[in-house]
């Protein structure tokens, strides 16, 4: 089951926005579920690089777009994802550092 399911309520109107936002929901939800199944270690950190490299190309698309569009609340935007972005980062630090225990193979 996922831990995220798309539908139109996420949706920006955008439909590149929206198809990285599909991507990364999807990414989310790999991540999740191989955290759940227990993966090994190598594959499990597989999975979180792609989410943590998906999630700057993402965002710096998105923000560009929100300068283009000369978007309104962009500074706030900007600092949410510099905020996510952090977030992510040190979830892969824990991880690779093997701080994350949960996050290991129980086998």
């Amino acid at each position: 089951m996922p831990l995220i399911a798309w539908n139109e309520k996420l949706s920006v109107g955008v439909a590149s926005l929206d198809g990285e936002h599909r991507q990364l929901v999807q990414l989310l939800n790999e991540f999740y579920d191989a955290t759940q199944a227990g993966h090994a270690k190598d594959a499990l950190g597989e999975v979180l690089n792609r989410l943590v490299d998906y999630t700057k190309f993402h965002f710096a698309n998105e923000e560009e777009f929100m300068v283009k569009t000369a978007y309104a609340d962009y500074a706030t935007h900007k600092k949410q994802h510099e905020d996510l972005t952090r977030q992510v980062l040190e979830v892969q630090k824990k991880y690779k550092n093997g701080a994350l225990r949960s996050f290991r193979s129980k086998s």
